[in-house]
């Protein structure tokens, strides 16, 4: 008997634990959840920017849209996608599905879809018609950024990558000549190169495009409401397309002055 109810008493202990860290989707309107996702990432997610950025704001209104006060931290991506596989966090954004990440996150609609490019200076004798074009050259990509979009060319060891904390470290190397290409999607892109040097044409995107791909909202898999979140996510934001207001916020941070 003893032992039964010590063990008894451990299990509730642990569920209660759990309960604690995987915060789960509050049952009253009104309650707060809180999310994180991280800076550098103009014109989608920076503190910076008004309302944190344009999905920043998407993902505020989506909740806002479900009755629900969104505590939006922000920290570094991966301690953002630390704290969220743990639970420790509800959801985060915005981020591009890859095979790991599938494994550990439930993914919503994509928000946005974006293209992602190399970026090269202007004055780069650098071409992309065939994969061996790139023999030899060095990549930029920040720590925490997929390397979807250049995996294959590094498996075929045509490019080396170096792998600063932000995209703004990334331009600045290929601005100073120390890199020769930054793989990016071209949104954050051009607003990184007009916040680096003040203007566009010291750089230009190479034409063959590296990959299209969304950008997603992601709840961890540890959370038992995952599913339902996602689910009820999903059907705000495909409610926010068909009235237009998806595409009011991105036109306002995107031509805004």
């Amino acid at each position: 008997m003893l032992t039964t109810r010590t063990t008894f008493m451990t299990m509730c202990f642990w569920a209660c634990i759990m309960v604690f860290l995987l915060k789960p989707f509050p049952t009253e309107a009104g309650q707060a959840v809180r999310l994180v996702t991280g800076d550098d990432y103009k014109p989608f997610t920076d503190q910076t920017l008004p309302q944190g950025g344009m999905i920043t704001e998407i993902v505020d209104h989506v909740f806002q849209q479900l009755g629900y006060d969104a505590e939006i931290e922000f920290h570094s991506w991966s301690r953002g996608y630390s704290l969220s596989k743990e639970g420790d966090f509800l959801g985060t954004f915005p981020y591009v599905k890859t095979l790991e990440r599938k494994e550990e996150f439930y993914f919503s609609d994509p928000i946005i879809t974006v293209t992602n490019l190399f970026f090269v200076r202007k004055d780069a004798d650098i071409s992309f018609v065939h994969d061996s074009d790139l023999k030899g050259l060095t990549a930029c990509k920040p720590l925490g950024y997929s390397l979807t979009d250049i995996q294959s060319f590094m498996d075929q060891d045509l490019i080396a990558v170096q792998r600063p904390n932000t995209v703004e470290s990334c331009f600045k190397m290929l601005h100073r000549g120390r890199v020769d290409l930054v793989p990016i999607n071209e949104y954050v892109g051009w607003e990184v190169a007009r916040q680096i040097v003040g203007r566009e044409d010291v750089f230009r995107v190479l034409d063959r495009p590296l990959l299209e791909d969304g950008l997603h909202f992601i709840v961890t898999k540890k959370n038992s409401q995952g599913l339902e979140i996602v689910g009820r996510f999903n059907e705000i934001l495909r409610q926010m397309r068909d009235e237009s207001n998806l595409d009011a916020i991105i036109d306002r941070h995107l031509y805004s002055e």
